[in-house]
């Protein structure tokens, strides 16, 4: 059985490396707008919008890990005998809906999907994945693997037709993305699983971060 002390530990961590992943989702989600501000692009607007709505997801996350951390310092016996409080519930699952529903704006972005109607119906459907689950945990990562997978298929063949630097950082980045999220299934294997996950997704974003800005450059 896992000791108090590691499980704090880990929230712990877990905490750090969201608010790393968080703070260089931010950045996309800037560098996007101003880029957007500056030639008045779709590309700009969802991809910005998308990295807004991730990083709000991610600081949902940091959220539910320092009311953790909190319960675990001050109350370690409410979380071992009732579970997760309201309000660490409400962060968990707003944390999945909004990280999923910025991988959507990035499938319609790339599918080119122009229908608002579609758009939300696509984040509607996230919405009730999110709220009927039984396992949070899975939810948090299977949906952003499958989104991420489409989403892989037409970087991929992005990159076929031009074969420059941008369109392989993008591919290498969601590559990395979708290897973290299935990185993140396999925890009950080893919990080191969890921080290779962790590590992958801040590379991946550095990664769509340095083509963000050589985009600017241009």
């Amino acid at each position: 059985m896992i000791g108090a002390d590691a499980v704090h530990a880990f929230y712990s961590i877990d905490l750090a490396f969201g608010l790393v992943s968080a703070s260089v989702a931010l950045f996309i989600a800037g560098y996007a707008l101003r880029g957007y501000l500056l030639i008045r692009n779709r590309t700009g607007l969802f991809f910005s919008s998308a990295f807004m709505l991730v990083t709000a997801g991610l600081l949902s996350r940091v959220l539910f890990d320092y009311l953790v951390k909190f319960e675990l310092t001050y109350n370690p016996r409410f979380i071992a005998l009732h579970g997760m409080t309201s309000l660490q519930g409400l962060a968990l699952f707003l944390s999945i809906f909004l990280v999923t529903s910025g991988y959507t704006f990035l499938i319609a972005l790339f599918f080119k999907i122009q229908s608002k109607r579609v758009i939300t119906l696509l984040i509607a459907m996230v919405a009730l994945l999110t709220i009927s689950t039984s396992n949070a945990y899975l939810t948090a990562h299977i949906i952003p693997a499958v989104l991420l997978f489409f989403i892989l298929t037409h970087s991929a063949e992005n990159f076929i037709k031009k074969r420059n630097r941008n369109t392989f950082l993008v591919l290498a980045s969601f590559v990395i993305l979708l290897v973290s999220e299935i990185s993140f299934l396999f925890i009950l294997e080893s919990i080191s699983f969890y921080f290779v996950g962790s590590t992958l997704r801040v590379m991946a974003y550095l990664l769509l971060l340095a083509n963000t800005l050589l985009v600017l450059k241009k």
